[in-house]
């Protein structure tokens, strides 16, 4: 759950930045990171599609926005959030294609297996009914009409 903080001003976050760049004061970066939270759940949210927990999206995001705190320059950008958006964005995205998470896939070998397993499994059951046999005597006769052999 993220904390609902206030929205910093210009100024007011231009001066807790400056305090963090100069002072290494982690009160103020802890400050200017919970108000531009906001940002890094809206950037998660265009991210859930990708079926990725929204606490990782969450908690990478959060390390692109304290990247971007620590190397944000009040010559270069307004505000806090036009500065982090990139580092925010970019941190969320290499998570998700490095840990994707989609339909699995078989190869052709395990495709061809499926298919045979189902194959004597629907000659199984009709040997089965045919001839009401069960067990070993079931496998001999389905090895039989499919052409293998009984391991």
């Amino acid at each position: 759950m993220i904390p609902r903080s206030q929205y910093l001003s210009r100024e007011e976050e231009h001066r807790l930045i400056r305090r963090w760049q100069t002072r290494s004061d982690r009160a103020a970066f802890d400050k200017v990171v919970l108000a531009n939270m906001w940002l890094v759940k809206r950037v998660a949210n265009n991210f859930r599609r990708r079926r990725q927990p929204l606490d990782d999206l969450i908690q990478e995001g959060a390390i692109g926005l304290m990247r971007a705190v620590d190397k944000f320059d009040r010559k270069r950008c307004d505000k806090v959030w036009m500065f982090a958006r990139y580092f925010v964005y970019e941190r969320i995205f290499t998570y998700v294609h490095r840990n994707k998470i989609g339909p699995v896939t078989l190869s052709r070998t395990a495709t061809k297996a499926v298919r045979v397993m189902y194959s004597v499994a629907r000659e199984a059951s009709a040997v089965q009914a045919a001839t009401g046999l069960t067990g070993d005597d079931l496998e001999a006769e389905v090895a039989k009409h499919k052409g293998l052999s009984v391991a």
